[in-house]
């Protein structure tokens, strides 16, 4: 069930759940959008603090971290129209980060066609440029640190799918985006300290459990007490439409859709 979006980016509740393993490719494109992310959350996170992180940057992170983190689905489209955006980004958050905290960062350089960028000018060289970022960390993170940052950044995601979920239900998740801008914050990061690294790995966890349980909360609310029923295995000869996913919203936008229709 994915949701009437023109931008490819956009979070969908059933591919971007997938755990199937990722191809090499993907997995090199994953590893430049995780070091973008956690770039722009350096500076998100002190803008969000101050309320001056724009709502169309935070759906942006929310959305792809939703569907770039481990997901074997990832395309090579959706990659290249996260950077175009990135280049749009980037330069308006840290500017206006600099503003507002009196720091130079970047200062006299032009951030969408600066060093950062001109290794994603092409899939090839993007490719070859999350290869780069893995060597770095396998030459420089120790292997502990590295696969804590991983468990990191699949909580990230949990925490990015719980957060859109709960929004569609009109519900505010403004800690839980601060929570997740910290995670994206530290991964990537040189400090290799393990306790602190686990300490905000709970963190998060205990931050995407909550989530969860008001999930469920929300969904009891719109639809009531979940209980057993029994489920007809009938056919009829009409048309039906075949819905896959976890998102309770998107499954009844789809039958209030079809509900005046033929279709079963």
């Amino acid at each position: 069930m994915t949701e009437n979006n023109s931008d490819n980016i956009q979070y969908n509740s059933c591919i971007s759940k997938g755990i199937c393993s990722v191809n090499p490719r993907t997995s090199a494109l994953q590893n430049v959008l995780g070091f973008y992310l956690s770039l722009c959350a350096k500076y998100c996170l002190k803008l969000f603090q101050k309320n001056e992180l724009k709502e169309s940057i935070k759906d942006f992170i929310l959305n792809t971290v939703a569907v770039s983190v481990s997901n074997p689905e990832f395309t090579e489209n959706c990659f290249m129209e996260a950077i175009e955006r990135l280049r749009t980004i980037l330069p308006e958050i840290v500017e206006k980060y600099n503003k507002l905290y009196e720091e130079k960062d970047f200062e006299g350089e032009n951030i969408s066609e600066s060093k950062i960028f001109q290794k994603c000018g092409n899939i090839i060289d993007a490719i070859k440029f999350g290869e780069e970022i893995f060597q770095a960390h396998v030459k420089n993170i120790p292997a502990e640190t590295r696969e804590l940052f991983k468990i990191m950044l699949i909580v990230s995601r949990s925490i990015s799918l719980n957060i859109l979920d709960l929004e569609s239900y009109g519900v505010s998740c403004g800690e839980e985006f601060e929570e997740l801008l910290t995670i994206l914050n530290s991964v990537n990061s040189q400090n290799t300290d393990t306790g602190n690294i686990k300490r905000e790995l709970y963190k998060g966890a205990k931050c995407n459990t909550c989530l969860i349980i008001r999930l469920h909360e929300e969904q009891e609310k719109r639809y009531g007490k979940q209980k057993i029923v029994r489920v007809s295995y009938t056919t009829t000869p009409s048309k039906a439409v075949l819905a896959v996913g976890s998102n309770i919203r998107e499954l009844e936008t789809i039958l209030e859709t079809l509900k005046d229709t033929d279709i079963d």
